[in-house]
């Protein structure tokens, strides 16, 4: 079974309602980002990735709970995501709503019953309710929708709504590989890694949305619409490409510290690199 067919199954079993139909909707299709750290962590110390799907499955119904949530009307208010219609388009905004609620508490359901021990259970809980909640994720949404005129938005605080409102999960990725190998001693590691990437990620979104089609995207353009606070709202594409050049630089000189085998995460920024 591959980490698509257990999500799937898993959320198949909580029952058969149309909640159940968005929720498997609205997890499907995606790039599973950061599940993939996860799996890139986990391999690197010969753990099977299989291990890594509780805590995977997890991260994925956090995250795509945010998403059903960034794009209803009151937020960014798009139409289409990851190639489809959003989720409340497709469903309604009451249905949304409630499948992003049942998303984000059954990620921790998901942990609670993980056959992992109960310490690595418990933390890894515990981190994703800080990382996804006020001390990352959440924190960061705020910091983006209180932004309301990007030309007195500094680079500084650019980076700042980055780093929580896309890099917090990042971390939590990385962390549930750490805690899974008991690599703790290298928790440095993983808080540069996370930040790195993170930006790499959010600056190459800001700059697609410019460049790149909907065919190619998969999905609306709104933060153009909405003047919403981007790489691309204070600085020329040019700069941004430059800044993408040393971001990667930095990322591919950091998995040299890695205390394991980084070659899969070299992979996964290759990939990056070439999105």
């Amino acid at each position: 079974m591959n980490f698509d067919e257990y999500l799937q199954t898993y959320i198949n079993g909580l029952g058969d309602n149309r909640l159940i139909k968005a929720m498997l909707y609205a997890t499907s299709g995606g790039k599973h980002f950061r599940p993939e750290l996860l799996f890139a962590v986990v391999k690197g110390f010969g753990i099977s990735e299989d291990k890594a799907y509780p805590s995977a499955a997890a991260l994925e119904m956090l995250h795509s709970y945010s998403l059903i949530h960034d794009d209803l009307p009151c937020m960014d208010n798009d139409d289409y995501r990851r190639g489809k219609l959003t989720v409340h388009k497709a469903f309604g905004e009451d249905i949304a709503v409630l499948c992003g609620d049942a998303l984000l508490t059954h990620a921790f359901a998901v942990l609670a019953n993980a056959p992992y021990s109960s310490d690595k259970c418990l933390k890894m809980i515990s981190y994703l309710a800080s990382l996804g909640g006020l001390n990352g994720m959440i924190y960061g949404q705020l910091l983006d929708i209180s932004v309301h005129d990007y030309d007195d938005l500094s680079p500084k605080e650019l980076d700042e709504i980055q780093d929580y409102k896309t890099g917090a999960l990042f971390k939590a990725a990385l962390y549930f590989g750490m805690i899974l190998a008991d690599d703790f001693e290298h928790q440095d590691f993983y808080d540069d890694l996370a930040l790195v990437l993170g930006r790499i990620f959010q600056t190459q979104d800001d700059l697609f949305d410019i460049k790149k089609t909907f065919a190619e995207t998969g999905k609306s353009a709104s933060d153009i619409k909405n003047h919403k606070a981007t790489s691309i709202s204070i600085k020329s594409i040019e700069e941004v490409e430059e800044e993408l050049k040393r971001l990667f630089y930095k990322a591919y000189a950091l998995l040299k510290r890695g205390s394991f085998d980084t070659t899969y995460l070299e992979e996964i920024v290759r990939r990056m690199e070439n999105r």
